[in-house]
């Protein structure tokens, strides 16, 4: 949108978008996480829709076009032996997790996903226990260890210190109010770039659907790791938030002049 509005170098300035977005993808696609490359269709169907909101489309013909650009990402994506082997095999690990059949529920709980699996149930049992304010970290990490000590969880999760999810990991240590506070820290700076997204000029709107797409990539990588826990990821979030919203507002206005015999222009 930011490119179609532009007066000069408009095709160009078009191409570099589409680049930048493609490398995007691709440098999902490479990481091999899962939640990145669930977040891809999310955030093409957002940038699909400022552009029809720009372009005054009707809502048959942005949702047909997001329709079909989805299908073509699915079907690029089974075209990648790298996607379509971590997707089966998360399939796979999952139906045999919850498989009746206790052999195959041994062989997978040393995967990535039966280990998920483990630490999902055992840290919603144990927010059963103290729903409102949680844990705290050395109160799970002892408590899960009690557990495992006395056979009630399996020990292949006793090398972590999370969860494994920004959620669950905040509700089991944190609480209901800690899991609150975290869904705030998405949901108000995303609220402020969607209002920033319709009121202001065409360079603010484009720093404003910047920080909204950032923070969908987020709470959606979130859904299956702790990104929220790491001190690096904390910063970076914090810090291009607050850029990004200081960037999306409208700059203030300039009143030069005096009043009451005073000179403002100095």
């Amino acid at each position: 949108r930011w490119a179609l509005q532009s007066k000069t170098h408009k095709w160009l300035r078009l191409s570099l978008v589409m680049s930048a977005g493609l490398a995007g993808i691709a440098g999902s696609i490479l990481s091999e996480t899962r939640g990145g490359w669930i977040s891809v269709p999310l955030v093409l169907t957002f940038y699909l829709f400022d552009v029809a909101k720009y372009l005054k489309w009707p809502a048959s013909k942005f949702l047909g076009l997001s329709s079909v650009s989805v299908i073509i990402i699915i079907m690029m994506a089974s075209q990648s032996s790298l996607i379509v082997h971590r997707f089966d095999r998360a399939v796979i690990e999952t139906k045999m997790f919850f498989s009746p059949d206790s052999a195959q529920k041994e062989q997978v709980e040393d995967t990535s996903v039966g280990e998920r699996w483990l630490m999902w149930s055992n840290a919603l049992y144990m927010t059963g226990k103290k729903p409102l304010l949680g844990w705290g970290k050395r109160g799970y990490l002892d408590h899960k260890n009690e557990r495992i000590l006395n056979g009630e969880v399996y020990p292949q999760i006793s090398k972590f210190t999370d969860a494994h999810s920004d959620y669950i990991d905040v509700l089991v240590k944190k609480g209901v109010f800690g899991l609150a506070a975290l869904l705030s820290v998405f949901l108000v700076p995303m609220v402020i770039f969607y209002r920033n997204m319709i009121d202001n000029g065409a360079n603010e709107k484009a720093y404003a659907v910047c920080g909204f797409a950032m923070i969908i990539v987020f709470m959606v990588s979130g859904l299956t790791s702790t990104l929220m826990t790491i001190n690096m990821n904390v910063m970076f979030y914090s810090i291009t938030v607050i850029v990004l919203v200081s960037l999306s507002r409208k700059p203030p206005s300039i009143f030069v002049g005096s009043s009451e015999g005073h000179d403002h222009t100095r």
